[in-house]
């Protein structure tokens, strides 16, 4: 699940057209990518990336081990494939968000959205986020879903004639 800090990362990570030539010439881009690098790991969307790169090959590697015996050497040789793989698939991944966020933030941006994820209210932010504001959002989704539909039919009947 996504949490609401990392939601908000993904958001704000978004290219800007443009945006990313433009800083890649910028003096300082190496304190820059520290920064974003930094920011990716503290906002939590670098743990969730793995969870769910992890979740996408998940139920192959439990299909695996459910018929082959713990002590078989293909097993680790399909564990140490899968870890090989996993990393592959990640760093891709990682380098368009760090060329994403140089692009997009400023050090002085950076440093104060570092600090805030550091800090405890920042903790509180991302663990709150998972366990209490997620969860809500998905039910209050699911919630409104019906008046939705009762909304969508009303509008289209009321345009028709129904």
């Amino acid at each position: 699940m996504l949490t609401a800090a990392a939601c908000g990362a993904l958001i704000i990570l978004a290219p800007a057209a443009g945006a990313s030539a433009r800083q890649t010439q910028a003096p300082g881009l190496s304190e820059t990518r520290a920064l974003c690098r930094e920011s990716i790991v503290l906002s939590g969307v670098e743990a969730d990336m793995d969870a769910r790169i992890r979740a996408a090959v998940g139920d192959v590697r439990e299909k695996l081990e459910s018929v082959v015996p713990t002590d078989d050497p293909a097993l680790q040789i399909y564990n140490e494939a899968l870890e090989l793989s996993l990393q592959d698939a990640k760093d891709p991944i990682l380098g368009q968000l760090l060329e994403s966020c140089i692009g997009n933030f400023t050090e002085d941006e950076l440093r104060a959205i570092n600090a805030f994820y550091a800090s405890d209210a920042g903790q509180a932010w991302l663990l709150k986020g998972q366990t209490v504001i997620m969860p809500a959002l998905e039910r209050a989704v699911l919630d409104a879903r019906p008046r939705i539909w009762e909304d969508i039919e009303r509008r289209y009947c009321a345009r028709l004639g129904c």
